[in-house]
């Protein structure tokens, strides 16, 4: 499946849905992040399931996502892709701590490569 593209992603937390940011998905590889931190990593696909994982690096004030604030932390995206809709939607959560989990949605908003301008 080809998911190179610009990508919204909202995640759905204690007070609503949050956009917590845009991701660039190309070729296996994923970057992107938002006004407080900026994510690097990677993903896979098998069929229709999407994993990516992620380091999540706050430049920002500290943020607690998963329990207690930290600068850096690697997350994993378990999901569903639908080609239909244009989104991935799953569950983020910390790898080293299974109890800490968020619905999240992907949106694609652009593919890539983009047309010249």
């Amino acid at each position: 499946m080809d998911l190179n593209g610009i990508w919204v992603t909202e995640i759905h937390g204690p007070y609503d849905i949050q956009s917590i940011g845009v991701l660039v998905l190309e070729g296996g590889l994923v970057c992107g992040g938002n006004n407080n931190h900026y994510i690097r990593g990677h993903y896979e696909t098998d069929k229709s399931a999407v994993k990516l994982t992620l380091d999540l690096v706050f430049y920002g004030p500290d943020r607690s996502l998963f329990g207690e604030p930290e600068r850096e932390i690697v997350v994993e995206i378990a999901g569903k892709y639908s080609k239909a809709k244009g989104t991935i939607t799953g569950e983020v959560y910390r790898g080293d701590n299974l109890e800490w989990r968020m619905q999240i949605q992907l949106t694609r908003r652009a593919d890539l490569p983009l047309p010249p301008l």
